[in-house]
């Protein structure tokens, strides 16, 4: 009962009451030196630290002596845990060296009740990794199951989100940002729906990395929107981390040029773009040919520019505008 309190307040982001209840649980579990005890522990341990940005399996795992031995069925999971343990501390050289050893994703045959928290570990150790080829086909892996969420262990030890979490972080290690957003959208909508709060900040932070990326008219106001009530949230959960990229791409996104532009700007450069003379504009836009021209003028001037055919070519690449 312990194990499973621990679990349900790490997936709702209750953090340190989550660590005290898994350590509770397994200071009471018979025979709590056991590679099942010891790995239950891990695994909570594993994704509190993932939105706390403790290390605090990382310690467990070196008091426990490093890696626990186990059979085939168990191998990848206590292999590929440490490797996310050392990936999300930064080590990455280290958190390479242990996935390389499991060779190709595809040949992988963890336990059934491990499946989805394996893929998912892969798809962050991968990314982190540049393994692009191993990030396509751990996705494929993941696709069947995507309405389900990812919880390890036969008891559930820990609990890491949607699957259309993992699906999108994927998608955008493969820049495949259109189909990154979608899934991250989803899985935003799932987390606050079953009130997964910290993958839920999560999720807000992936796809507003995502929307930043691609850069669309409308992308930069949503990621935003995004960044202000993730960081909110992350700073109340107690996740820096987080906070912490939130705050960098808020700065970034507050000096984007395209951010900087109101609306009615953008949809001007646009008609520049396409050739346009003030007086058409004008005409196009239903304002006078002052108003038009008074709002070229306000364009250059934010972005920086002197002549009217380079808000025309900042227009086409970053608005999508077609000449």
């Amino acid at each position: 009962m312990l194990k499973v309190k621990a679990m349900l307040a790490q997936a709702h982001g209750r953090l340190a009451e989550a660590a005290r209840l898994g350590g509770e649980a397994f200071a009471a579990a018979p025979g709590n030196g056991t590679g099942g005890a010891v790995g239950s522990r891990l695994a909570l341990l594993t994704a509190v630290d993932h939105h706390a940005g403790t290390a605090t399996a990382l310690e467990a795992l070196a008091a426990a002596g490093g890696p626990l031995a186990a059979g085939s069925g168990y191998r990848i999971t206590f292999t590929l845990g440490p490797a996310l343990m050392l990936t999300d501390a930064g080590r990455l050289p280290e958190a390479g060296a242990l996935y390389r050893s499991l060779g190709p994703p595809a040949r992988w045959r963890p336990a059934p009740f491990f499946l989805l928290t394996v893929l998912a570990a892969g798809v962050v150790v991968a990314g982190a990794q540049g393994a692009t080829a191993d990030v396509a086909a751990l996705r494929g892996l993941l696709l069947p199951h995507r309405e389900r969420h990812v919880g390890s262990g036969a008891g559930v030890a820990n609990y890491c989100g949607p699957v259309t979490l993992h699906l999108g972080s994927a998608a955008a290690h493969l820049g495949e940002l259109d189909t990154a957003v979608d899934e991250l959208r989803s899985a935003l909508a799932t987390c606050r729906a079953s009130g997964a709060a910290g993958y839920a900040v999560e999720a807000q932070t992936e796809l507003a990395t995502v929307l930043a990326r691609r850069g669309r008219v409308d992308d930069l106001a949503e990621a935003a929107a995004l960044v202000a009530e993730g960081r909110t949230a992350a700073e109340g959960l107690g996740m820096p981390g987080f906070a912490a990229r939130l705050a960098a791409l808020g700065e970034r996104l507050r000096r984007a040029p395209a951010a900087l532009l109101t609306a009615r700007e953008r949809e001007v450069a646009a008609c520049v773009a396409r050739g346009m003379s003030n007086p058409q504009i004008a005409a196009a836009l239903v304002v006078s040919e002052r108003t038009a021209q008074n709002h070229v003028q306000h364009i250059l001037t934010k972005l920086g520019f002197s002549r009217r055919s380079q808000i025309a070519v900042w227009a086409v690449h970053n608005l999508g505008t077609r000449t």
